[in-house]
């Protein structure tokens, strides 16, 4: 790995030189050399090389059993090794925060022989060898250790946002509702956090794990089971092997009270590893694992190559989820009862880890430069699926979802895809590697055509199984199949930076019968390539359309396209796939057009985000259509769209718009549509029919329209909204929880601060929002009230066991009581300054100064709390609260 070169310090002596003569009357002469300008030493570039191979990690053995109270692994470790190419005397092991007891070197039989010297910095072993050692010459070194994970102090991502590696969860039983367990999160590099490693992508072992537990626990690693063995001290120890090799970050363990749902695929265990309540709801959330391993090994033409799939659940997860082999991790929030299915199910991140397993497991990115490899086709496997099971449209939402992350990420960052310049490698799991990368990659196919890309993907995937890849593997990958330089393609979407703005306009030449196609590239080329860009165009005439595509390599470039007589319409990017910002030139009739006649649901989508630009006072006809055509689309997204727009429709008040408002709140087959419609039946004046419809959706299946019911009735009817609240106080279920902190927050009475604290405490997810609704809830009390109970928030945004968000909506809960109470304090400051000047009212003066001095109190005790959040934080998520800290005219 490159660094910055240090500067260098020159010490220059300075020369006086005095020129004497023998003569008496001799002049001294002086001459002075002027300094030297300082030399300026360049430094090179930041490039993240891939880690040099040294050594081959063959196998990893291990044997562990676990020191609860301590939060500590006691280990066993034997390596097999071998040197990757030159002769090697010693050799470094990468090992974080732990106890080194003993390491020697094993016989042939592995039974640890002779005794080896090493120096330990507390993140990597150096062993002295017994002498040196050749290629392909094996040997296997022996390491007793104890892992210690509480000391590990590296930071994650803004996917995986811890890196200790290895968890104890209620390891002191000191929470009654949560189960103890012990789980592992390897990637990037925290692996080597619970056993000695070569801790880098591009390493690949075969594992063998001995687990020693109590004997009331289950355990899962990768691999298969190969026996279970009592050992007659309460405990049990299970014996994991997996054959195939894969990267050490995706090495697993967990141990946990568990309920294991088991299936087959081919001959293969398929099984789901859930908490016993949740047992009965396993199927309905991981149900679709068979039919997505049919689907993807015949799609990608290549079988699921691994020994088994088993997914687990576990508590206070430091990730989504995680592709560890033949064992995915979930977190706890993708555990849905039937009621929750109704709303929202987790069906991508179920995809996306099965998909990793190709993209990642099967062929490992290189290097973390090229971690799109890994997640880019973990993303786009979400589309794919998507696509196979229920349609292009639903499958063309995800997507574009996708690309709207990206284009809001790129606003304050435009990255290579491919970086060899980050920072740090953390900095690599964002939404350029994610989503942009699943849109490039459906690019990609739209260009070559699904029986290219297929086989290319094919070829890539048999070439490179078991082994790791840098981009270029996969261009040549494509290349050998299709037979065409596709340089150009990678050169400026995967190792380019940011993505192109389109204006787009044509023109029909009756006399030519051409169409003139003019395309604009706006972006900033300084930082963004010119891009050479294949563009499909449909030409329609009546419903029926044909294709042409043009390419543009200019900054500005017209294009002549025969046309077969006037067309009715040209539906530039027919696919909708490339990756841009785009401005089109086209009059309210043409977008109307669009969307009745496109045939996609960026076609309508688009169309409708147009439409409402024409709408003012008086919105015209043809905008009103549209805009009732999608209250009426086929696609869920785009009738929960529209339902935003309703305040434009020319009747806005109309008794026929709320009557179908009303209809879509109680019978749309969508809940997510019910739920909107109630939201925007709130913006027209309330009559009895809403009023009554508020009440009858109080009994939807969908926990989601009930709360929206509630939020809705708390503005009309307010005694039935708040004895709803308190008909689900102690509900399980988010929304519910949600809506009534919600109320709360803008009742504000005295009695209901106990609903936050007794949630708070035993709401097990989907606390963010409510400890936000607290702070709104707590700057109506009393500064006393404040000053205790204020507590609750600041313990969440420091409770490590807590998810990311509700730490960080604990700490803008705290950041919304402190401008609150600055705002009070500079009112009063204001007030006795107005007061002294007129000095007309001593006793009011003091006792307004009174007041400010209870406030200050109040004030310090949130702003240390505050201070000690925000300094807990990482720079980039500081810089945000700096917005908001001087927005507010509050100083740390």
């Amino acid at each position: 790995m490159l660094k910055p070169l240090n500067s260098i310090l020159i010490a220059s002596s300075f020369l006086i030189a005095g020129c004497f003569t023998s003569s008496k009357n001799s002049t001294e002469t002086v001459t002075v050399v002027q300094e030297p300008e300082p030399v300026v030493i360049p430094t090179q570039p930041i490039y993240q090389a891939s880690e040099k191979r040294v050594f081959d990690l063959i196998h990893t053995k291990l044997d562990v059993k676990f020191d609860w109270e301590e939060r500590q692994l006691i280990g066993k470790a034997w390596l097999t090794l071998t040197p990757y190419f030159h002769p090697q005397s010693t050799i470094q092991i990468d090992g974080k925060s732990m106890v080194i007891n003993d390491i020697q070197l094993c016989d042939s039989t592995g039974n640890p022989v002779k005794k080896l010297s090493h120096q330990y910095d507390d993140w990597v072993i150096d062993i002295e060898l017994d002498k040196e050692y050749k290629k392909d010459e094996k040997l296997v070194l022996y390491i007793d250790y104890i892992a210690q994970p509480e000391k590990i102090t590296q930071e994650g991502s803004a996917a995986i946002n811890d890196a200790k590696g290895l968890y104890f969860i209620n390891h002191d039983e000191s929470k009654p509702n949560v189960p103890r367990q012990i789980w592992t999160q390897g990637e990037t590099e925290s692996s080597s956090c619970w056993f000695p490693t070569i801790d880098i992508p591009n390493e690949k072992m075969t594992q063998e794990i001995s687990i020693t537990v109590e004997e009331g626990f289950k355990t899962l690693s990768n691999g298969l089971m190969l026996y279970s063995t009592l050992n007659g001290d309460g405990t049990r120890t299970d014996v994991w092997k997996q054959e195939l090799p894969h990267a050490p970050y995706l090495a697993m363990m967990a141990i946990g009270d568990f309920a294991v749902i088991t299936d087959e695929w081919k001959g293969k265990e398929v099984s789901y590893f859930v908490e016993h309540e949740d047992s009965a709801y396993a199927e309905l959330v991981f149900g679709r694992t068979k039919e997505m391993l049919d689907f993807y090994s015949e799609v990608l033409g290549y079988e699921y190559a691994w020994e088994k799939y088993n997914q687990i659940v576990v508590r206070e997860y430091v990730s989504g989820a995680m592709e560890n082999t033949s064992a995915v991790i979930h977190g706890s929030f993708v555990m849905r009862d039937s009621i929750e299915y109704i709303d929202a199910n987790y069906e991508d991140v179920v995809s996306h880890e099965l998909f990793h397993h190709w993209f990642g497991d099967l062929i490992t990115c290189e290097s973390w430069s090229n971690l799109p490899l890994n997640e880019s086709f973990a993303t786009y496997g979400e589309y794919l699926w998507r696509e196979h099971k229920y349609g292009r449209d639903f499958a063309d939402v995800g997507i574009h979802d996708n690309l709207e992350d990206y284009l809001y990420e790129s606003k304050r960052k435009k990255e290579d895809m491919i970086r060899f310049d980050f920072h740090d490698k953390e900095d690599m799991f964002d939404s350029h590697s994610y989503a942009k990368g699943g849109c490039i990659l459906h690019m990609l196919r739209s260009y070559l055509g699904d029986e290219a890309f297929f086989a290319s993907i094919k070829h890539y995937l048999h070439k490179h199984a078991f082994k790791t890849a840098e981009i270029h593997d996969l261009r040549i990958a494509f290349e050998e199949v299709c037979g065409e330089d596709l340089n150009w393609f990678f050169n400026q979407w995967f190792l380019g930076a940011g993505h192109p703005n389109l204006t787009y306009s044509y023109t029909y030449n009756e006399e030519s019968d051409s169409i003139y196609v003019r395309v604009q590239q706006t972006q900033d080329f300084e930082i963004q390539p010119l891009y050479q860009l294949p563009i499909d165009i449909d030409i329609y005439h009546g419903k029926k359309a044909k294709r042409a595509r043009i390419w543009i390599r200019e900054a500005d470039e017209t294009v002549a396209v025969r046309a077969y007589g006037e067309p009715d319409f040209v539906n530039f990017d027919a696919e909708k796939v490339i990756v841009c910002e785009k401005s089109e030139d086209k009059t309210l009739q043409q977008w109307a057009w669009q969307y009745e006649f496109g045939p996609k649901y960026r076609d309508r989508f688009d169309a409708l985000e147009a439409v409402v630009e024409f709408c003012n006072d008086s919105t015209p006809r043809l905008a009103n259509e549209v805009l009732w055509m999608a209250l009426n689309d086929k696609v869920e997204e785009l009738r929960v769209e529209a339902l935003g727009y309703t305040e434009l429709i020319a009747e806005a008040d109309s008794a026929d718009l709320r009557l179908y408002l009303e209809k879509l709140a109680l019978k749309d087959p969508s809940s997510s549509v019910r739920g909107s419609a109630i939201a925007n039946l709130k913006k027209m004046r309330p009559d009895v029919g809403t009023t009554n419809t508020y009440k009858k959706a109080l009994k939807d299946s969908s926990t989601l329209v009930r709360a929206n019911a509630i939020g809705a009735l708390y503005e009309v009817e307010k005694e039935t909204a708040l004895a709803a609240c308190k008909e689900v106080e102690d509900s399980p279920y988010g929304n519910l929880v949600g809506v009534v902190g919600q109320v709360y927050a803008e009742d504000g009475q005295p009695s209901q601060g106990e609903f936050f604290k007794r949630r708070l405490k035993d709401l097990e997810i989907n606390r963010a929002g409510l400890v936000y609704s607290y702070s709104q809830y707590l700057i109506k009390q009393s500064e006393s009230t404040v000053k205790d109970d204020y507590m609750v928030i600041d313990s969440l945004s420091q409770d490590e066991s807590a998810n990311r968000y509700e730490r960080i909506y604990a700490g803008y809960g705290l950041l919304e009581i402190l401008s609150h109470y600055q705002g009070r304090l500079n009112d009063i400051d204001a007030d006795i300054a107005d007061q002294e000047k007129m000095a007309t009212k001593p006793y009011d003066l003091n006792a307004l100064k009174q007041q400010r001095e209870r406030i200050q109190g109040v004030y310090d005790k949130v702003k240390a709390s505050f201070k000690t959040f925000y300094e807990a934080q990482n720079k980039g998520f500081q810089n945000r609260l700096d917005r908001a800290l001087e927005k507010s005219g509050i100083t740390l």
